[in-house]
């Protein structure tokens, strides 16, 4: 049993990470870390505390009333760690959400400067079944994931200048 629990887990998060999320696991660099968290999450959905099922929102017509006032994205969590550069600037992490058209939630992480200034933010960070399982993935966040992420978050801030595109925006009020 215990052979198998390893291939079991590793291979949920396989297939989460490269036919829904679109990116590259973590297994190989924090094998335990990502066995142990794909785990509690398969026995939190065993349990019902993550639904498998995504819960809408209301109809397309809602859906396009809502992004024709702008309001698509929403803040989910905001994390109580700040990050910290190595020239002393201290940015709070904003995790933000939307829903698509069928009813799953995308989640990306916004960095807001403290002292003011522009916000930056990484491309798309999760994608989950429903606006309840990105809160509950967004409360698991650990400060180790912010500081990676904020690295993508500068890179995505510093391609965007080159191209012309606007990664950078206004944290959204939710």
């Amino acid at each position: 049993m215990l052979l198998v629990a390893p291939l079991f887990g590793y291979g949920l998060a396989w297939i989460g990470h490269f036919m829904f999320e679109k990116n590259r696991p973590a297994t190989f660099k924090h094998p335990l870390y990502s066995l142990a968290g794909d785990l509690v999450m398969f026995k939190d959905v065993v349990v019902g505390r993550i639904p498998l099922r995504a819960s809408g929102r209301g109809t397309l017509l809602a859906e396009r009333e809502r992004h024709r006032r702008g309001d698509m994205s929403e803040v989910i969590h905001t994390h109580s760690a700040r990050v910290t550069t190595t020239d002393g600037h201290e940015y709070r992490a904003v995790i933000m959400g939307e829903e698509r058209r069928d009813g799953t939630w995308e989640g990306w992480i916004e960095f807001v400067p403290i002292a003011g200034g522009r916000p930056c933010r990484t491309g798309q960070e999760t994608s989950q079944p429903g606006r309840r399982a990105l809160e509950y993935w967004a409360g698991g966040l650990e400060p180790l994931y912010l500081e990676g992420a904020f690295s993508r978050a500068v890179r995505v801030e510093s391609k965007s200048r080159i191209t012309g595109e606007h990664a950078v925006g206004e944290v959204s009020k939710g």
